[in-house]
């Protein structure tokens, strides 16, 4: 399922959980002259949702451990340097990510950061951070300019912009180069300042 809709920007609350329940993708119906660059939108996100594989939640809910791991400590000869998770999403990603979120243990002992580069537009991110947060072990939240990373948080790329991390473990969130891609925020750029 794609949604095609004006009301999604209004109601982002309704449009994050539907792509928890399972919806692939959405589109902002615009006016009427961006109507050629939105049926291009449109063209591509619906290519990308033929190739996904939905997962009912019925077959989800019966395969869920009933004791999911809830932390986990580090063996004593380990090098306690920081580690870094990062994840990348694009159609069909937030159905995935309320699987994956609630099963991600906090660390005791080891010094873990997580970062989440979603393609989503502006108006979505925050609440999806926001969702996500409700129903993780670790902290989520939408990241911000300049924030010092932590432990055991996730820290999700804003729509529209890209995520990199500066030298004195600060996130920068940047505007990207090109105009009109559809993979921003991109997850190459992030990967490579965070590597």
């Amino acid at each position: 399922i794609v949604i095609f809709s004006s009301l999604s920007k209004e109601n982002s609350q309704e449009t994050i959980q539907a792509l928890a329940l399972g919806v692939v993708d959405f589109i902002l119906k615009t006016s009427l002259p961006e109507m050629e660059s939105t049926r291009k939108l449109l063209h591509e996100k619906l290519e990308l949702a033929s190739w996904v594989k939905v997962i009912s939640r019925k077959k989800h809910l019966a395969g869920k451990s009933e004791n999911p791991p809830t932390s986990i400590k580090a063996k004593k000869d380990q090098d306690h340097k920081r580690k870094i998770v990062v994840i990348g999403a694009s159609t069909g990603g937030p159905s995935s990510l309320n699987k994956i979120f609630p099963l991600i243990p906090v660390q005791e002992e080891i010094p873990i950061t997580y970062f989440l580069i979603q393609h989503m537009p502006p108006v979505f991110t925050k609440s999806f951070a926001e969702n996500l947060d409700k129903i993780s072990k670790i902290k989520v939240t939408e990241a911000i300019d300049l924030e010092e990373i932590e432990n055991n948080h996730c820290y999700l790329a804003q729509g529209a912009k890209n995520l990199i991390v500066d030298k004195s473990d600060r996130i920068r969130i940047i505007s990207p180069e090109q105009k009109g891609s559809s993979f921003i925020p991109n997850i190459d750029i992030a990967m490579k300042s965070i590597s």
